[in-house]
């Protein structure tokens, strides 16, 4: 089901029951990550959601995009700007939206989480210009057994890097805290194509399980 409110009244139409009604053709899964100020808006990157075959999330990755959804956007966000300002807030922001191909067959958008917050992608985008490495992509990783130690993901991190010409990896986040270790952990792999980012993600999953 499609509305124009929802409960705290974003002017502006969102996705609450997306298999209520068919609304065309998906495009795109993507976040807008920026900060946001009194007097304009500064995109950092645009993200989009990479999913294995059967739908499940591996990461997200820095979205190439062709023009006239970057111009969509750029329109479609807007009113979402105005309505952070209206109610005071000023800063980071993530939202995450749907782009589509309309029934007919026009190009459109649907935010789906408004994310006032900084998202992750933030990190990585940040670290990408810090290394040069234009091409990103972070994701969840579950090893064997529980992380207690940084020695139990490095001698990964050295391979791939190894095997992969210009090739970083960085930890971004652990689950792990002293009272519940965990065995997942978040990374970021930055490389200089797209060619050697998925060379470096096929050798990862063959170690470690990809995903949340």
């Amino acid at each position: 089901m499609l509305t124009s409110l929802v409960p705290f009244k974003l002017p502006i139409p969102i996705i609450l029951e997306e298999d209520s009604i068919s609304i065309g053709e998906f495009e795109y899964n993507l976040c807008v990550s920026g900060v946001l100020s009194k007097s304009d808006f500064t995109t950092m990157c645009v993200s989009s959601q990479v999913v294995g075959e059967n739908g499940e999330w591996w990461g997200s990755q820095k979205a190439d995009l062709p023009d006239e959804v970057k111009d969509l956007i750029q329109d479609k966000i807007q009113p979402l700007l105005e309505y952070w300002r209206n109610i005071g807030y000023v800063g980071p922001v993530g939202p995450d939206c749907i782009v589509f191909r309309n029934t007919e067959g026009e190009l459109d958008l649907r935010w789906i989480d408004p994310n006032a917050r900084n998202p992750i992608s933030m990190i990585p985008e940040v670290m990408s210009n810090k290394l040069n490495l234009p091409v990103w992509r972070n994701t969840n990783i579950t090893f064997n057994e529980a992380i207690t130690d940084f020695n139990q993901i490095s001698p990964l991190i050295k391979e791939i890097e190894s095997q992969v010409p210009n090739c970083k990896i960085i930890p971004l986040a652990f689950r792990s805290t002293s009272q519940n270790p965990s065995p997942v952990c978040k990374i970021g792999i930055f490389t200089e194509n797209q060619e050697s980012l998925d060379q470096a993600f096929a050798i990862l999953s063959q170690t470690v399980t990809i995903g949340s």
